[in-house]
């Protein structure tokens, strides 16, 4: 059995399966473009405001490194002052928390996490909390 001649009595026109596939497939395309117009712009915002913190976070631990003068893996309050670490300088003894006159770069981590962490809205009332 040979194939059939194309149909020449429909010039530039689409074949009743090109047509079915078109109308099948482009109600798909469609959703998936408008999922896509929709999340990509909160995916984005999302990842460059991590991106930002995770370079400020870097930052800050390598300024950290440059004021701690002796090595030793801690900055006091006069090296802190001393250093290209404001932001430490400035909220020592909040990031002090157990009062040594010390810092590790843990207890700066954990105070920029619990700063974050203030700034996330509060879930309604009733909803249950997340571990």
């Amino acid at each position: 059995m040979s194939p059939s001649p194309p149909d020449t009595s429909r010039p530039n026109r689409a074949s009743d399966t090109q047509l079915e596939e078109f109308v099948v497939i482009r109600p798909i395309s469609l959703s998936v473009a408008t999922l896509l117009a929709v999340a990509l712009p909160s995916f984005a915002f999302a990842q460059a405001g991590l991106s930002g913190i995770h370079r400020s976070v870097m930052a800050l631990d390598k300024n950290f490194d440059v004021a701690d003068k002796n090595r030793d893996g801690k900055l006091s309050k006069e090296e802190a002052q001393a250093g290209p670490v404001a932001f430490i300088a400035t909220n020592f003894d909040a990031i002090d928390k157990s009062h040594t006159g010390f810092v590790t770069k843990s207890d700066v981590h954990a105070y920029i996490a619990a700063m974050l962490m203030r700034s996330q809205p509060k879930p309604p009332a009733g909803t249950p909390e997340q571990p």
